[in-house]
């Protein structure tokens, strides 16, 4: 077996267990977007959705289950999607979708703001869109890695794009940010292998080693707060509407 498809096999398999080295960050994703049920509702569109990480979390809450791709990931994960786009087109007709969700997507848009613009006419009057993105992580997916974010440019481009944000939160703590950078280097000397014996060997010493840190380090992480530091923000979105006031005028 190829060390690529070993590797994939073995990060699917561990993806949300204490055994994966972004245990950390994706535990404290999973629990904001719990958080974040009740804005789920209806048709959800899944901007970016790779491979639906989350479709067993969020889609027993809405009544359809739409995942959007480009067509450089749909080659990967073609049986998770079911519309292709290109060019910040959405082919849903205006004022059709519920809910949008975009997890971990902005941050490879090197035009976010008309990312988020395309996806307002699609959107319910009583719709809500939900983001989230990384303030502190390293490069990754490269070269399509551009931006962080923080609270005040979040509500900056959501503002441009003609949307309201109704609440931008912190997903983590400065204890689980800490330790997620340390499991992240841990686990980047395993991506670096360069043979499938040489990725088993140093396996068997730092998957041990990921099990133990993460278990520390998500307890610690909910002593050490400091809302300043974080791995990601979740952000609560929905339109803009014409003032009633001014359309009496």
């Amino acid at each position: 077996m190829e060390l690529k498809t070993f590797r994939k096999r073995l990060n699917d398999l561990f993806r949300f267990s204490p055994l994966s080295p972004v245990f950390i960050e994706l535990q404290a994703l999973r629990r904001t977007l719990v958080k974040a049920r009740p804005y789920f509702k209806g048709t959800l569109v899944d901007v970016g959705c790779g491979e639906k990480p989350y479709y067993n979390l969020i889609g027993p809450f809405v009544d359809h289950y739409f995942g959007v791709e480009v067509p450089t990931t749909y080659a990967e994960v073609n049986r998770k999607v079911q519309v292709l786009t290109q060019n910040f087109i959405l082919p849903f007709k205006p004022g059709s979708v519920d809910t949008v969700l975009l997890t971990q997507v902005l941050e490879h848009t090197y035009e976010p703001v008309r990312l988020l613009a395309s996806i307002r006419p699609i959107l319910k009057d009583d719709a809500y869109l939900i983001v989230t993105v990384p303030k502190s992580n390293p490069v990754h997916e490269e070269p399509y890695d551009f931006f962080r974010y923080t609270p005040f440019s979040m509500r900056r481009m959501m503002d441009d794009a003609g949307l309201e944000t109704v609440k931008c939160e912190p997903t983590s703590t400065f204890g689980h940010m800490l330790f997620q950078t340390f499991l992240g280097w841990l686990g980047r000397k395993l991506q670096y292998s360069k043979s499938l014996r040489s990725y088993l060997l140093k396996a068997s010493v730092i998957i041990p080693v990921v099990f133990i840190v993460n278990c520390i380090g998500w307890l610690l992480g909910l002593i050490m707060k400091d809302e300043r530091e974080t791995l990601d923000y979740i952000v609560i979105a929905r339109k803009k509407l014409p003032d009633a006031s001014e359309g009496n005028a």
